[in-house]
């Protein structure tokens, strides 16, 4: 049961009662993909063309918690999961500020386009697609960014950003 006037994880007296931590993803800002892509001119309906399944306004951009970013490459600037999209702490500080609004806009579509693609596909074969791209890439080139430039989705990506938001 719920007590009045309290709300989300809080509200539950088992979690009040015990001091209520509330969890880093949670706590974390959050921006929708939308407020950052209405910092520039772009074609909205070339957008909703290259990812008809997603609303840029319902996807939610937030820093990824530290135990999260530190299995990512340093050279990582987001991940896109199929909720939403999770950000180094000085890209969203860059997002916030408005500081470089195309590069920031690229961004945005480069990572709503893996949102496209786990709802187009759906998980076990976006995860089976992207490993397999991932793993012959680097059997051939034996580069860990040869081989995760090759990857059919992230081509995709790059490709829908340079369409929509062009790339300068």
């Amino acid at each position: 049961m719920l007590e009045p006037g309290r709300t989300g994880m809080c509200s539950s007296p088992w979690f009040a009662d015990r001091g209520c931590r509330v969890p880093e993803m949670v706590r974390t800002p959050v921006l929708k993909a939308a407020d950052v892509l209405e910092t520039v001119e772009f074609d909205r309906g070339l957008l909703q063309s290259v990812i008809p399944r997603v609303q840029p306004s319902a996807v939610p951009i937030r820093i990824g918690p530290v135990w999260f970013r530190a299995v990512w490459g340093r050279r990582i600037a987001a991940i896109a999961l199929p909720w939403g999209v999770y950000v180094r702490p000085d890209v969203m500080d860059r997002f916030q500020t408005g500081r470089e609004p195309r590069r920031n806009a690229r961004l945005v579509v480069h990572e709503l386009t893996p949102v496209e693609q786990w709802r187009r596909f759906g998980g076990p074969r976006l995860v089976l697609r992207y490993s397999t791209d991932y793993i012959a890439g680097l059997l051939r080139t034996r580069s860990h960014w040869e081989a995760y430039r090759g990857v059919r989705t992230e081509v995709e990506a790059r490709a829908a950003a340079r369409l929509v938001v062009g790339s300068n």
